[in-house]
């Protein structure tokens, strides 16, 4: 009888994870910047490394801006490339002579936002002024936003 009720009480345990599922997708998603470390030296153009574990719908993008300026350029001219879950992208910090504190942004963005910002790196070239910042993109839920902050001291 009590391996009956242990097997019931197993079998409900089962029945509703299957009906309510373990949410764990936050757990799926992971983004980590190493190199280069939080207040860094940088130069105008800085390779940024780091590991990533993606949802199989989602991009990773790494965006860069000037701390307290509200607007973001898209980096590594499209999406960052994951293998074996490492990436790499070279990142331009502002123009020649801009220096001080910049902002690194890796983030998970879904197909259609992927999309958008692929038009973006396509036509940026074109608009006049050319490569105009736009807004933080919006992540796939549950996906975390990592941050990095630099100092670009030298062209």
């Amino acid at each position: 009888m009590e391996t009956i009720r242990k097997n019931f009480r197993n079998l409900l345990v089962l029945i509703a994870l299957l009906l309510f599922g373990i949410n764990s997708s936050a757990q799926n998603y992971a983004i980590k910047i190493t190199s280069p470390s939080e207040g860094s030296q940088v130069s105008g153009s800085t390779l940024i490394s780091g590991t990533a574990t993606l949802p199989p719908s989602g991009y990773l993008w790494i965006l860069a801006h000037k701390v307290g300026f509200n607007g973001f350029w898209p980096q590594g001219n499209g999406a960052a490339q994951v293998i074996g879950g490492s990436w790499d992208v070279l990142v331009q910090f502002g123009q020649k002579g801009e220096y001080g504190k910049f902002e690194v942004i890796a983030l998970i963005v879904n197909a259609q936002t992927h999309q958008d910002l692929e038009n973006w790196v396509r036509n940026a070239p074109n608009t006049t002024p050319s490569y105009q910042p736009i807004p933080l993109p919006t992540t796939i839920d549950g996906s975390p936003i990592v941050r990095l902050r630099v100092d670009k001291t030298k062209d």
